[in-house]
């Protein structure tokens, strides 16, 4: 076994922890944000599963990422959402927009350059986002400690795969070594917050 699988194999039990954590979370708050959060750890587990049990399955790989990432963004518009007062919200269907992108995937899915594109705008977009997000809140309420640091930590794995001349499986290591301390600090600020 490489080192990249003992690496998703590490990535799938922080995976199933957050999953946990999140899932019995959701269930108490009845939040919508919580439950496309836990959509997307779903998926993103299912690349990992997908990795080491076909290694070299690149399309469904790219696809179960794709899909994670669109679950995030749409978590992001469900937070800002759940965040504003009930007459300056927008609609709630709104929250589900990202999901188009998902019918139209099959068509590119084989243009690497366009799919990494996409994956880098969705990914950049979704840190960026966040640290804007958890920094107002963190100004706001001192409470989002934990979710600020793993916004950032997410930011720099993102920069890291994309903006580095290191050969493809380096990044890759490297960038989801990197993941894994973002989704224990983003699980832990989710658990402080339900208590």
């Amino acid at each position: 076994m490489s080192l990249l699988s003992w690496v998703s194999i590490l990535l799938l039990i922080t995976l199933l922890y957050s999953l946990i954590i999140v899932v019995t979370t959701a269930k108490k708050a009845n939040s919508v944000s919580l439950w496309l959060l836990s959509i997307a750890i779903i998926s993103y587990s299912g690349s990992n599963i997908t990795f080491l049990i076909k290694g070299g399955s690149d399309i469904l790989i790219r696809w179960f990422n794709f899909s994670s990432l669109v679950c995030l963004v749409s978590f992001l518009f469900a937070m800002i959402r759940e965040s504003k007062p009930i007459f300056a919200r927008f609609p709630s269907y709104l929250i589900y927009l990202p999901f188009i992108t998902l019918l139209f995937f099959p068509l590119i899915v084989h243009q690497s350059v366009i799919v990494n594109l996409l994956l880098g705008t969705f990914e950049i977009g979704c840190a960026t986002v966040s640290i804007m997000m958890y920094g107002i809140n963190h100004i706001k309420n001192k409470d989002s400690s934990e979710h600020l640091m793993a916004a950032f930590v997410f930011l720099t794995a993102i920069l890291f795969y994309w903006f580095t001349p290191l050969n493809v499986d380096t990044k890759t290591l490297i960038t989801e070594l990197l993941i894994v301390p973002g989704i224990i600090l983003i699980t832990k600020g989710i658990k402080k917050k339900s208590k």
